[in-house]
């Protein structure tokens, strides 16, 4: 997989435009498609600025997660601080249950409508965070 695929797959992960994307990172709305084999480094650093979930790595050569670890650890972390806030519990439940549901959703397409090895990428990731927010939810629900 190129560079050019991983970036459409990235915005089909965001669920943005193409032109939203280019808009982002200050391109024309045609860059994406006129993309060849490389990417000049401006571009990456404009990428990695506006989009800090992006893992570089695997944008440039395909090794790792599409979302970097920590921007997982950081949705964890903002769940964490609502659970430990004046927020009612239930009312936290119902948004990550949401959450999971949209994940849950998500891998259902991938799966019906690819079967790109990247794919699985993705959904790995995303069955990590429901994991990750099940529990939270368990916990949530044993206090």
């Amino acid at each position: 997989m190129s560079v050019k695929e991983r970036i459409i797959q990235y915005i089909d992960f965001k669920e943005m435009s193409k032109s939203a994307f280019c808009r982002e990172i200050d391109v024309s709305p045609a860059y994406i498609t006129s993309m060849r084999k490389s990417i000049q480094p401006d571009k990456i650093e404009s990428i990695a600025m506006n989009f800090p979930d992006l893992n570089i790595d695997w944008l440039l050569t395909g090794r790792g997660e599409m979302i970097r670890a920590d921007a997982i650890d950081g949705t964890l972390k903002t769940v964490q601080t609502l659970v430990m806030s004046s927020i009612d519990k239930n009312d936290i439940i119902d948004m990550m249950q949401k959450k999971i549901d949209e994940l849950n959703s998500q891998i259902e397409e991938m799966l019906t409508t690819a079967s790109r090895e990247a794919d699985g990428n993705i959904i790995a990731s995303q069955q990590r965070i429901i994991e990750s927010l099940s529990k939270t939810i368990e916990n949530l629900t044993n206090k």
